[in-house]
């Protein structure tokens, strides 16, 4: 059944979230796909009736990579195996678009508020993520030109708080 309270709803996203992150990393790989894809129907609902609610669109985007990052390290781990293994291309085909949509979101939410480094650093995860999806796709140019601009972005966040430990490890 669907959550009648708006707050509960995303409550359950956030929920459905960390319980696919643990069955990830418990080895329910399918599952956790499953759960990320169910979690992320149900905050879209919210986001179209909640348009200006940044916490709903970041789970959009967040979700979005668990998905698209997941699919591309499985398509990974295949290709070491097996370079000309169908199930590559399928497993390619759904992460790219889920990978594009992170980026999509966090460009828009770090373009709406540059101050924030939070958003900054998603958008370089995605920029990250995409590059190696591209790449593990064969797009070896346009991997390069992600990676270069994720490169950038690094910088910029560095450049505007030289003291953030972490940022200087991403960099």
């Amino acid at each position: 059944g669907e959550p009648e309270n708006d707050k509960y709803a995303y409550a359950l996203v956030r929920a459905k979230g960390r319980l696919a992150d643990s069955m990830r990393a418990a080895g329910d790989f399918s599952g956790a796909m499953n759960l990320y894809r169910n979690a992320l129907e149900l905050d879209l609902r919210l986001a179209e009736r909640f348009p200006q609610n940044e916490d709903i669109e970041t789970a959009v985007g967040v979700i979005n990579d668990r998905i698209g990052r997941g699919l591309a390290l499985r398509a990974a781990e295949i290709k070491d195996e097996n370079p000309q293994s169908p199930e590559i291309v399928i497993l390619l085909a759904e992460a790219i678009p889920r990978l594009e949509k992170m980026f999509e979101v966090f460009s828009r939410l770090s373009a709406r508020r540059p101050e924030n480094k939070k958003y900054k650093r998603d958008l370089s995860t995605a920029y990250d993520n995409l590059g190696m999806a591209l790449r593990l796709n064969g797009n070896s140019n346009e991997s390069l030109r992600l990676l270069d601009k994720n490169l950038q972005t690094r910088r910029l966040v560095v450049k505007a708080d030289p003291a953030d430990r972490e940022s200087q490890g991403d960099l």
